[in-house]
């Protein structure tokens, strides 16, 4: 079965604009990270970001990715999964927040408050007055 959705790099052009264009992929299916196939070859685009094309009804969707080839791989099978079982009757319950709000998250981690050389003394500490003199002159 066709997949319903495609992957398309958005990468400026030599004229200056910008162009939706097939991303390259390597020998082992996995995307090669911004390069996208222009006029027949491949070329690198540091400015290129991953879009989704799909159809919602009778809508046209381009849906943006990233620059991250795996988080747009993930995606990819993520929308295609969603629209086959849609297809199919079959309703999926999508509360995954996106891929960029995840990235971003993961990217810069708040601290609750707590220091880790805190937590280490805390723990040594613990470990300490809890456990036997070898466990503690192990660590």
């Amino acid at each position: 079965m066709r997949s319903p959705v495609t992957l398309y790099m958005r990468v400026r052009s030599a004229t200056g604009r910008w162009i939706y264009v097939k991303p390259v992929k390597t020998a082992n299916h996995k995307l090669r990270p911004l390069y996208g196939i222009v006029g027949g070859v491949p070329r690198h685009s540091p400015e290129g970001s991953y879009v989704l094309r799909y159809n919602v009804g009778s809508k046209r969707v381009w849906d943006m990715v990233g620059a991250d080839p795996e988080l747009a791989n993930a995606a990819f099978n993520r929308k295609t999964i969603e629209l086959q079982a849609g297809q199919h009757g079959i309703s999926i319950v999508t509360n995954a927040p996106p891929l960029l709000a995840i990235s971003e998250s993961i990217s810069a981690p708040k601290a609750p408050g707590r220091s880790i050389a805190g937590l280490i003394t805390e723990y040594l500490l613990e470990t300490k007055n809890g456990k036997s003199k070898k466990t503690f002159c192990c660590l």
